[in-house]
């Protein structure tokens, strides 16, 4: 006979209680469940209930409280098939967490868990940003009807540095539901900022899933749009290679860019597509979880590599192209639970050779944990199996993660990671090289998270400094409003030897602050300009960071740039 759903689901969270809850076995009183037992077997499941309504909580002074007992007897039932009698033990459980849980061994350990964990998220009392501080960069503003906006990257020469952004349409803008609404502008930034050249790359680009471009040396646009890689100009296309015909996107009568949903360029032109497995494999990979198709600066191919699941699947998050033609792609690998091998994901960081060769991949972060089917037949065995199979679980995930092309070959990759193991929770620097291996891993939570730095988006090495673009909740001194606290970019500097330098706060357009401090959640859509924005990308210009913010003005994003010098604010973070 089949066992309903609602019991082999308490069941399973029974033995996950006694692990968790389970307290030495004394015999200085009656057990509870013993009563409870004999009453069961005399009357049935009613007459077990009416005596544990007797007998808990007015007389449970008098009888060990046990929960194994009931672990155990409501697995007993389960085992003989009376599904009836495991139910009623089941209801009975939530009665008794709370003697249990003071009585346990384990609840001192487990409060102690839960302070620390509390201690980590708990945020630090915001700095002030004094009322003088300086007026932010100038704005972008690019001449056509799309409010919506996104920065793609930028080529770092000696004496400029040059902005790839497009624009897109929002609900209600005119070309909202259209085809080809994409717009690219290149911005020529100077040290010191004077007004920025702005320069038309593409117009009407399709806007389907998938698109997105490269800014090039020699000052041209490569671009993944719907089934072309198109190379602008001066706003025109000069040249274009159809997705569909090459060999590594399998049948030719589809639309390509329904298969490419991840790619990466360098600056010279070579280009990496992530195509994922299904009907867009072809045969000879039939059964890969992703195919890499690299392309050189002509967008001929050079290679093409399968990805086969470790385990019952996978899927590709992110791919980075480095300098040297060297791929880092951040995939998952998923368990779905067959065979006992539990449920969850492995987040892994697979890196390829610029000659197509994988060099091995290396596990970053693993969330597993037994199913309910794996708990109860792990339990149908005996407790201490179920708590081995409990013991064994791993509770991680990746939150934030960023790549750095790092000299020499290989990548930099800056991680946050959340761990139920105090030793791998956190932010974590790695340093992988041009063969595959691990350099260096390196723990950076001093030096993030005491100065505010936690919420970054955006990094950067050179030599050992570490540049970090993050964001936090700062006092605004010196306005008129009901609220003091508003969300402001910073940038860190990190000496990897030495540790923390400095903060500095990118400046807010203070004329716009009062007004958005005094603005009700629902009053934000109708003011017009915001004096900060959210941080898009880290750069260089010449010898300073240069910070690249997503501004909302004349309600409508537009990129804001600032170079990062001894003329910002310093930010203390504690």
């Amino acid at each position: 006979m089949a066992m309903p759903n609602a019991v082999r689901l308490g069941c399973a969270l029974l033995l996950g209680l006694a692990l968790i809850y389970q307290a030495p076995v004394r015999a200085q009183k009656p057990l509870l469940s013993a009563e409870v037992h004999a009453a069961m077997e005399a009357g049935g499941p009613e007459a077990a209930k009416r005596r544990m309504a007797e007998l808990y909580p007015a007389q449970k002074d008098n009888y060990q409280v046990d929960l194994q007992g009931f672990t155990q007897l409501g697995m007993n039932y389960m085992q003989a098939g009376d599904h009836a009698a495991a139910e009623a033990v089941l209801q009975m459980v939530p009665l008794l967490l709370g003697d249990v849980t003071a009585a346990s061994p384990y609840t001192a350990q487990m409060q102690q868990m839960a302070e620390q964990e509390r201690k980590r998220e708990e945020v630090p009392p915001p700095a002030v940003a004094g009322a003088e501080s300086p007026p932010p960069g100038p704005a972008l503003i690019p001449g056509d009807s799309n409010k919506g906006a996104l920065v793609d990257n930028a080529v770092v020469a000696v004496e400029q540095t040059r902005l790839l952004f497009h624009t897109f349409p929002r609900r209600g803008d005119p070309n909202s539901g259209k085809d080809y609404p994409l717009n690219y502008y290149a911005a020529t930034l100077r040290p010191g900022l004077p007004e920025p050249e702005l320069e038309v790359l593409a117009s009407g680009v399709c806007g389907f899933i998938g698109t997105g471009g490269r800014l090039l040396d020699n000052g041209d646009l490569l671009l993944v749009s719907r089934n072309q890689l198109q190379r602008w100009r001066g706003g025109e296309i000069v040249s274009q290679v159809n997705l569909s015909s090459l060999p590594g996107l399998g049948a030719q009568d589809y639309d390509a860019a329904r298969a490419v949903h991840l790619h990466a360029m360098t600056s010279t032109g070579e280009t990496v597509l992530l195509i994922p497995g299904g009907g867009y494999m072809p045969d000879e990979f039939e059964g890969a979880s992703f195919l890499l198709l690299a392309l050189d600066a002509q967008g001929e191919q050079r290679w093409r590599l399968p990805f086969y699941p470790p385990e019952s699947g996978g899927a590709a998050n992110r791919v980075w192209l480095g300098d040297d033609g060297t791929v880092l792609v951040h995939a998952l690998a998923i368990n779905k639970g067959q065979d006992g091998g539990g449920i969850g994901s492995r987040h892994l960081l697979h890196l390829v050779s610029r000659d197509g060769r994988a060099l091995g991949m290396v596990e970053i972060a693993r969330d597993v944990q037994p199913s309910i089917e794996d708990l109860v037949a792990a339990g149908e065995k005996g407790l201490e199996s179920a708590m081995a199979m409990a013991d064994a679980a791993v509770l991680e995930s990746v939150e934030r993660i960023a790549a750095q092309s790092a000299p020499g070959g290989g990548f930099y990759v800056l991680i946050q990671r959340r761990s139920d193991d105090g030793q791998r929770y956190g932010h974590f620097l790695y340093h992988l090289g041009a063969d595959g291996s691990v350099r260096e891993e390196r723990a950076m939570n001093r030096m993030i998270r005491p100065y505010r730095l936690e919420e970054w988006v955006d990094f950067s090495i050179r030599g050992r400094e570490l540049v970090l673009l993050a964001s936090a909740m700062v006092d605004q001194a010196g306005v008129n409003a009901r609220r003091k606290q508003y969300r402001q970019n910073v940038v860190g500097r990190i000496d990897l030897e030495k540790g923390f330098q400095e903060a500095r706060l990118v400046p807010l357009d203070r004329r716009y602050l009062e007004a958005v401090l005094n603005a009700g959640d629902a009053e934000l859509k109708h003011i017009d300009d915001r004096p900060g924005g959210d941080p898009a990308l880290l750069s260089r210009l010449s010898d300073k960071p240069l910070v690249v913010t997503l501004a909302y003005l004349s309600r409508r994003e537009v990129p804001r740039v600032d170079e990062v010098g001894d003329q910002l604010t310093l930010f203390a973070g504690r």
